[in-house]
């Protein structure tokens, strides 16, 4: 078994180096020219949006283990399963700030974040049949909110999708601001984590 604060002490680490080399990559306008100075608002923006995501991610972290004492094989594999695909939002944050007319950057961006949104689910799903499988298979109401919730997700995403061949500029503000809503959502949804850790 892996140490409880050193897999956090980890994926601390790892979060904090995701955020600072997303700040390093935000692109200094070249020139007072409006365009210019236009771009490099909505890079600060789209970067103040995965910031919070990230941060919030960060949260539900540090909440979820907060209650669990073991760390099986199982969970340290998927919290590394989890940092992996939040590794990624630099990335993909920078290709939104050069493309942000791009349909399929925004697009990817969601995508992204939904696989991070699952991973960090599983690490709780994993936590939780540990500590009491008696308590896991008694929770039907907890696994029925998660797909009705994910149902939700994918329609509105698609629906985005839809809107993207008839106002693109919209469609991607709604794609990337998604992420965000659905991550202020979680805020929610935490406290049924903690109630269901602690029940």
């Amino acid at each position: 078994m892996i140490s409880k604060d050193r897999l956090q002490a980890f994926s601390d680490a790892i979060i904090a180096i995701i955020i600072t080399i997303m700040a390093l990559q935000l692109p200094l306008p070249r020139s007072n020219d409006f365009e210019e100075m236009k771009h490099f608002i909505l890079s600060v923006f789209i970067f103040f949006d995965s910031f919070i995501v990230i941060g919030i991610f960060w949260h539900k972290h540090c909440r979820i283990f907060q209650t669990s004492e073991t760390i099986t094989k199982r969970t340290s594999w998927r919290n590394l399963f989890f940092l992996f695909f939040i590794s990624l939002f630099p990335l993909f944050t920078k290709w939104v700030i050069e493309d942000f007319d791009n349909v399929l950057a925004a697009i990817a961006y969601v995508v992204l974040f939904v696989l991070t949104n699952l991973s960090s689910h599983f690490i709780f799903f994993s936590l939780l049949e540990d500590e009491d499988k008696k308590k896991w298979n008694s929770k039907k109401e907890w696994k029925i909110f998660f797909v009705i919730r994910y149902t939700i997700f994918l329609f509105m995403v698609l629906g985005s999708v839809i809107l993207s061949y008839f106002v693109p500029i919209l469609s991607n503000s709604i794609l990337i601001g998604f992420p965000l809503l659905i991550s202020i959502s979680n805020i929610w949804a935490e406290k049924e984590i903690i109630s269901i850790q602690e029940d």
